[in-house]
């Protein structure tokens, strides 16, 4: 929620609007890119999808250009940001550990199809 307020906050700043598209069905032309909202969208920011590099092709063919947040990519010319979650988790674990937690318990979503709960796991 923090992302998405920092988003909003932004372009109300910079009198930019703003639509939030959710979609189940990421690398597919009817999932993503069949949304009325998108025909007139300058660029997109995707949040977490599974595999930004598979969306790119998708995205070039409409000329939207995108910034991907929470998906690295194999490919130079695919923008994103993301956190280096191997050194988030450890800093967590060593914050409860140093204040006597021993039992400390991972949730997170439960398919491992994003590659960040990979990495936190």
């Amino acid at each position: 929620m923090m992302l998405l307020d920092s988003i909003l906050a932004v372009n109300t700043r910079r009198n930019q609007s703003t639509t939030l598209v959710t979609v189940e069905d990421w690398p597919s032309e009817s999932g993503l890119l069949q949304h009325s909202a998108l025909s007139a969208c300058d660029g997109i920011l995707l949040a977490v999808p599974p595999d930004c590099d598979a969306l790119k092709p998708l995205l070039d063919r409409r000329r939207l250009p995108f910034v991907s947040i929470g998906c690295t990519s194999k490919s130079d010319d695919v923008a994103y940001v993301d956190v280096d979650n191997e050194i988030a988790v450890k800093s967590a674990i060593t914050y409860l550990a140093e204040r006597g937690h021993r039992k400390i318990a991972f949730l997170s979503e439960p398919s491992q199809e994003y590659r960040f709960v990979k990495e936190r796991l």
